[in-house]
């Protein structure tokens, strides 16, 4: 059975610093913007984990606040109604954080925002992801971040 969810904010929204969540085994389809966003980098420790996120119009996944982690997470088909959005918008992240074991394909077209995209981060490790079928780069990093570790992407 195809779910949806809509929202101007996503579909699963965390606002404030909001500190230790646990977002795990969520099906999100076909949401209006992002799939599952956090919107203050004053948050802290928060894990995403085996979520499958499809069609969202805008980023599939904003990351904002420190010690994130976001593991076995499947994003496809987002970015259906924004131009500017990645598959997983990393903004503002810092402290010891881990994006892996993500496998992220076939979103929209992309500019320089890319599968992932980071900004302003630091202290982000990017390991053993499978990024592919996007018409922008598979990873991009802008140079407003810092201490970025890539390893094992695909």
């Amino acid at each position: 059975m195809k779910a949806s969810v809509t929202g101007s904010v996503g579909a699963i929204a965390v606002t404030g610093a909001a500190d230790n969540n646990l977002i795990t085994s969520n099906l999100l389809i076909d949401n209006n913007s992002d799939g599952i966003r956090f919107a203050d980098a004053a948050s802290s420790g928060n894990q995403i984990t085996n979520n499958q996120v499809i069609g969202s119009g805008d980023d599939g996944v904003k990351l904002s606040g420190a010690n994130i982690t976001f593991t076995g997470n499947t994003v496809s088909g987002n970015q259906r109604i924004s131009g500017g959005a990645a598959a997983v918008e990393v903004a503002s992240v810092s402290g010891t954080s881990l994006i892996a074991n993500n496998t992220i394909s076939n979103d929209g077209a992309h500019g320089s925002e890319g599968g992932i995209w980071i900004l302003g981060s630091s202290g982000v490790t990017v390991a053993d992801n499978s990024v592919s079928g996007l018409n922008g780069s598979g990873i991009a990093i802008d140079a407003a971040s810092s201490g970025i570790t890539l390893t094992r992407n695909a």
